[in-house]
Order: structure tokens, then C-alpha cells, then sequence
């Protein structure tokens, strides 16, 4: 690292130049990225579970199936006389 004083190289673990003894300034840690590729948002999520209850209730509300009615009626029972 070079001294933004006096140009001067000095070693990453100083904290002050070797010539000079200005501080160097330190180096900050980088912070990983928030959203990492195949990750999911916080809101991504939340619309998910709010579409999936939403999905889930309305197939649980809905009314049992009944049987298909038709509007033709069956024919009568043919009856024979007894003779």
C-alpha cells in the first residue's frame, strides 16, 4: 500500500507510513451482497405465501361437487295389466 502522504510503499499490516509516520488508512471489509444469485427477496416471499393462502382458500371454499342434473326426465315405468 502506498502512502497518500508521501507516496512511500509500506506493508498492508502498517498502520503508519515508515518514512513519514502519517496514518494509512485502512482498508474496509467488503459486505457479501444482499441478494445472491438463487436467493429470494424477503418480498418475493411474502407474495408467494400471500397467493398460495389465497389459492388454498378458495379451493377449500369452494362447493362439493354434485352430480350433473339433466333436464330430461327418465321414462315412467311401463305397466301391464295382469290378464
Amino acid at each position: 500500500m502506498e502512502c497518500p502522504n508521501c507516496g512511500t510503499y509500506n506493508p498492508e499490516d502498517r498502520t503508519q507510513c515508515w518514512k513519514c509516520d502519517e496514518l494509512l488508512p485502512t482498508k474496509k471489509e467488503e459486505r457479501p451482497k444482499r441478494n445472491e444469485q438463487g436467493r429470494l427477496s424477503p418480498w418475493t416471499w411474502l407474495v408467494l405465501i400471500v397467493l398460495g393462502g389465497v389459492w388454498f382458500f378458495t379451493q377449500c371454499s369452494s362447493p362439493l361437487r354434485q352430480e350433473p342434473t339433466t333436464r330430461h326426465q327418465p321414462p315412467p315405468p311401463v305397466v301391464r295389466p295382469l290378464i
